[in-house]
């Protein structure tokens, strides 16, 4: 194997590392409670920041960061991200210590406490206190302790996000310890309270969401029992790769962004059946042991916590009103008749491309959906999109016409809120927010809505650019911002959103409402309103690919997930279950014979990790983000299409708007739900009036192409050949025991770098060779990040007038956006040796980042 394909290696195990680390972080982000989220952002990105320092040295402002230092071996950083994948961190400390690397001390965060709170002496048994005085008490110390606990975490989220130097890490490391003994404490406190005895409705809904243990309800060796389960699952997926096609291992395709790509992009029917067939036989089988694990413990903690099984605690997101698989089963029912629409044309439009791959009206096969679990159908539209001459609107050349600035885009969005009641944002808001990223500093560009706790400091961080993409992303997070300053009033508990559902419905609704040309020449951003019927039609089934063709996948993976929970599938039958759904709800095959060996649900990511479809993508979000638009459109006594309202000046919206936001987490989600929309209960009829141009276009085009709605079951009949093909497509090496790290990445891949061990046969790369034990770099080289480099580092662009050292993917991939974005991070690594504290700096939050996925598991 040549240098090139070594670094290129090199650089996709890095990029697909870096990938599950978003992947963690932005899931595991809402499947906390709200009040530790920010800690829990901090530490996630800061290791993604690693990947970031490894990857890129551009900034943007055309600097290029320092490489890292000699101590900082590339061996050390895939061991931490290794070990941090697995859950399984060890002795971190000692083991970077051994590698001459420092870790700073980390204590506790510089809180004002008061003694009589934080002294656990004083805590009595649980349920044994009935005095409802001394429980609103306790109440009154808890919001108190919070405010001052959580403002200061705020601040120093914040300070790291912001500006990652060593000093905010650490700063944000003290607070941390902080925040999670103080919730511990709190727990304990509420605990002691009989909420029998607690008559005041809103104290009593406080205590019980207080005390709540979650997982920390198992014993301590079960405890760890799950983590390590979930970490072991974690494992797989991160070291999930392919071989390319015709190449022996090393496999060297991750899902991100290889296979993803793959999929989105290829028309060879061929290449997306051994890809998408590949990447499962990778994954599902060495998953589905801790899987079913995962899924016993599970049980276990909802059992502990007064449950019948763990489908229940999805269940506790939506209260006692809402049977869970009920609803979602209601919602599959309203919008199948558009969903069996949509499956019509697509077929017929795959069936062009690939007619001898399926029935005029059976199943789509699921590797010809442009994406790897099926589940989002928006590559394919510039294949199948109704109208392909008439082109969206190009907003972005109106903006830059009427030199829109970034901060103009804020101030518009300020103005569509301020039209409709709510108040001008503080002068903080303004002072503080950051909305382009700085030249002089590293940070984290993800968007955010910021409530510092203290009723006074709200702030919105991004780094936009003059896009209506970006426009409407700045529309999503005032949203959440004007919903923070709405419920500054209520308790600590509950400043947050009703439930995920909501404040996805809430932030997506004013989203849907700038997208609509109206609004645009409201805010004089279009001259002249256009409408056209053709570029409708486009738009809506741009979104019902994204949407509305997600709804049955979430459905039906929430309830065989639900099933699995409760019993009623189990080992011998859950992958012949899962198609039996997907064949059943989403009229998708399998395109190779699948058994109970295999475990398919295993290759998405959010079903390995067991997030609810229901409370993460937020399939319930989807459908009221519609009702909620429906009801403020109602309120300004808008009678046309839905998809043309908007709220420019409609304060009867925003009056809606306010009185609902203003309840936070107080009141029932239903309750918040029907202040707005007029109704609590959740309708799928609100998305097909808003799709009803689509749907009527989509039943006058398939009546005349003669398609048949819904879809057949037909036999497959694969041949024992094809059985066998299948089950040998990508068979990996073994993956040794992840628990006890026996192996790293390059060891499994049977490829090893400079430096490394490659006495059992292992592959040297980077021109390396092997003299028996390691690998080592030719004559007048060193080893460096692991690539060999002459000794006169100014020959590969280091030092005053180099040119930059290319570390190139390997020639002839398909380039998209997705890919763009990935060989960027790859761009050269020149500059000297300072910034050493920056590497300092993360090799010691690594550790911090694995507190994290330790302390907010998925529950």
């Amino acid at each position: 194997m040549n240098a090139s394909l070594c670094r290129s290696v090199t650089m996709k195990a890095l990029i697909a590392r870096r990938k599950v680390i978003i992947y963690l972080c932005k899931q595991q982000f809402a499947a906390i409670p709200s009040h530790s989220q920010i800690i829990f952002t901090n530490g996630c990105w800061l290791l993604l920041n690693v990947f970031i320092t490894l990857s890129s040295s551009q900034r943007p402002d055309g600097t290029t960061r320092a490489p890292p230092p000699a101590i900082a071996s590339e061996n050390v950083v895939n061991e931490l991200i290794s070990r941090l994948l697995s859950g399984n961190g060890g002795d971190i400390s000692s083991d970077l210590q051994q590698n001459s690397i420092n870790i700073p001390t980390v204590n506790g965060g510089t809180v004002n406490r008061d003694d009589s709170y934080w002294n656990a002496s004083d805590i009595l048994e649980p349920n044994s206190v009935n005095d409802e005085t001394a429980a609103l008490k306790f109440l009154v110390d808890y919001n108190k302790q919070a405010e001052e606990v959580f403002s200061k975490s705020a601040e120093a989220g914040w300070s790291f996000l912001t500006n990652m130097t060593a000093n905010t890490r650490k700063d944000l490391a003290e607070m941390d310890k902080t925040v999670i003994e103080f919730l511990h404490i709190s727990a304990k406190r509420a605990k002691q309270f009989n909420l029998n005895s607690i008559h005041n409705k809103k104290a009593k809904k406080q205590i019980k969401n207080l005390s709540q243990e979650g997982i920390y309800v198992l014993p301590e060796k079960k405890l760890e029992q799950f983590i390590s389960v979930q970490a072991k699952i974690n494992q797989v997926f991160a070291d999930g790769t392919v071989c390319e096609p015709s190449r022996p291992p090393p496999c060297t395709m991750p899902l991100e962004p290889d296979l993803q790509r793959i999929m989105a992009t290829s028309r060879d029917v061929n290449e997306l059946y051994y890809v998408w067939l590949a990447w499962r036989n990778a994954v599902g089988p060495p998953m589905k042991q801790s899987y079913l694990e995962m899924v016993d413990l599970f049980n276990e903690i909802a059992k502990l916590n007064g449950l019948k099984h763990g489908g229940e605690i999805w269940q506790n997101t939506y209260g006692e009103k809402v049977n869970l698989i009920h609803l979602l089963e209601k919602i599959y029912d309203e919008v199948r008749p558009l969903y069996d629409q949509l499956h019509a044309y697509i077929r017929n439009q795959l069936r062009k491309q690939y007619a001898s791959f399926m029935h005029q009206d059976g199943q789509i096969p699921a590797h010809l959906l442009g994406d790897m679990s099926g589940s989002n159908w928006i590559n394919l539209y510039p294949d199948s999109v109704p109208y392909p001459e008439h082109h969206p609107l190009d907003v972005n050349y109106h903006l830059k016409s009427l030199n829109y600035t970034v901060e103009k885009m804020v101030r518009t969005a300020e103005k569509l809120f301020t039209s409709m009641g709510f108040g001008r944002l503080p002068g903080s808001f303004w002072d503080y927010s950051i909305f382009v990223q700085p030249n002089d500093r590293d940070m984290v560009c993800y968007p955010a809505a910021f409530d510092f706790k203290n009723q006074k400091d709200f702030r919105i961080k991004m780094c936009a650019q003059v896009t209506w993409e970006d426009f409407i992303q700045i529309v999503r997070q005032m949203t959440s911002t004007y919903y923070q300053i709405a419920y500054k009033e209520q308790p600590i508990a509950f400043r947050e959103a009703a439930n995920p559902a909501i404040s996805y419905a809430l932030t997506n609704a004013l989203a849907l409402s700038v997208s609509s040309e109206d609004f645009m020449h409201s805010v004089g951003i279009l001259p002249d309103l256009e409408n056209s019927q053709e570029k409708t039609i486009n738009y809506l089934y741009n979104i019902a690919l994204r949407e509305v063709a997600f709804i049955p996948y979430g459905v039906l993976a929430d309830k065989w997930r639900w099933s699995l929970f409760s019993g009623d599938i189990d080992a011998t039958n859950m992958n012949e279950k899962w198609w039996e759904y997907r064949m059943k709800y989403q009229g998708v095959k399998s395109p190779a014979r699948r058994d109970n060996d295999d475990f398919d649900p295993g290759s998405n990511y959010q079903i390995a990790q067991n997030l609810p479809f229901s409370r993460q993508v937020n399939v319930i979000g989807y459908v009221i983000q519609f009702q909620v638009l429906k009801g403020l459109c109602s309120a300004i006594g808008y009678q046309g299409p839905l998809h043309r309202c908007h709220f420019f000046e409609g304060k009867l919206a925003g009056e809606k708007l306010i009185s609902a936001m203003k309840l936070g987490a107080s009141e029932n989600w239903t309750d918040v739900l029907k202040i707005i929309s007029g109704s609590e209960e959740i309708s799928g009829a609100a998305m097909m009036e808003y799709m009803e141009p689509l749907i009527q276009w989509l039943v006058k085009t398939n009546a005349e192409t003669g398609e048949t709605i819904g879809w057949n079951e037909y036999p497959d009949q694969f041949n024992e050949a094809e059985l066998t093909l299948a089950k040998n497509i990508s068979k990996k090496l073994p993956v040794g025991d992840i628990k006890n790290n026996a192996h790293s990445v390059s060891d499994l891949e049977g490829i090893a770098f400079p430096g490394e061990d490659c006495s059992q046969g292992q592959q040297c790369l980077a021109d390396s060779t092997c003299n028996g034990t390691v690998c080592v770099c030719p004559p007048n080289s060193v080893p460096w990040y692991q690539t060999c480099l002459p000794n006169d580092p100014t020959m590969v662009g280091f030092g005053p007038g180099g040119e930059g050292f290319q570390l190139d993917l390997i020639k002839g991939e398909l380039v998209t956006e997705e890919s763009t974005s990935s060989q960027e991070e790859s761009n050269d690594i020149n500059g000297s040796t300072s910034m050493q504290w920056k590497w300092l700096s993360i090799f010691s939050s690594v550790l911090f980042c694995l507190v994290h996925f330790k302390m907010y598991p998925t529950f």
